[in-house]
């Protein structure tokens, strides 16, 4: 059986990517200078060994800032992970929580971020898609489990392999260079435009099959 995926349609930009970190900053009180790094998967979704990457990320970028999605309906999780984070050494003050947030304003956050990194173990197709169709370029780390390579497979479709982690190390140097390179932001976001179209309906199905297994 194969698998298709099509990027989703987005709503027109209509808060611009200066006004989405102003209004950051002022939220978390924060200075204008952070590197704004943004997981784009669920709390609920953030396995433990993302603990470990946490630590190193704001040991290399010391001006980085994390946002993680949250929901009001899952404060246990909230308080859970929080916990478990403080005890694996992370920062909680450059740690931080966006609560409720829909589609566009997902979207809004994933274009005005510095770095979007896939979480490890699991990524949800929709979340990679709406990147992708926002010209946003995304940091994986894909193992054995088929979960973890959704994005990496996305990009395996589109011919990209840059932003494909080969270890823990590697992820969190990929995610840092993404944020405090400009160049190399805007070359992959380049690359993804200009790659995006093989999301398509007559891409072959058992092509899709073999991105998604070989690894």
């Amino acid at each position: 059986m194969g698998i298709y995926h099509k990027l989703p349609a987005l709503s027109k930009k209509s808060i611009n990517r200066g006004q989405v970190r102003k209004a950051i900053e002022e939220r978390f009180d924060i200075s204008s200078d952070f590197h704004f790094y943004l997981a784009i998967e669920s709390i609920i979704h953030i396995h433990p060994d993302f603990d470990a990457a946490v630590v190193k990320l704001f040991e290399k970028d010391q001006t980085a800032r994390l946002f993680l999605l949250s929901t009001s309906s899952r404060k246990i999780w909230k308080s859970q992970l929080q916990a478990r984070m403080e005890a694996a050494g992370v920062d909680q003050g450059r740690l931080h929580f966006l609560t409720d947030v829909d589609q566009k304003q997902e979207t809004m956050l994933m274009r005005a971020a510095d770095a979007v990194i896939a979480s490890l173990h699991l990524t949800r197709p929709r979340a990679s898609l709406q990147a992708f169709a926002a010209g946003v370029p995304v940091v994986t780390f894909p193992n054995e489990l088929w979960a973890s390579r959704i994005t990496y497979g996305f990009y395996r479709q589109m011919g990209i392999n840059d932003l494909i982690a080969t270890s823990l190390d590697d992820y969190v140097a990929l995610a840092v260079k993404l944020a405090t390179d400009t160049a190399f932001h805007k070359r992959m976001a380049q690359l993804i435009k200009r790659n995006r179209s093989k999301f398509r309906p007559n891409f072959p199905k058992w092509r899709i099959r073999t991105i998604y297994t070989d690894i």
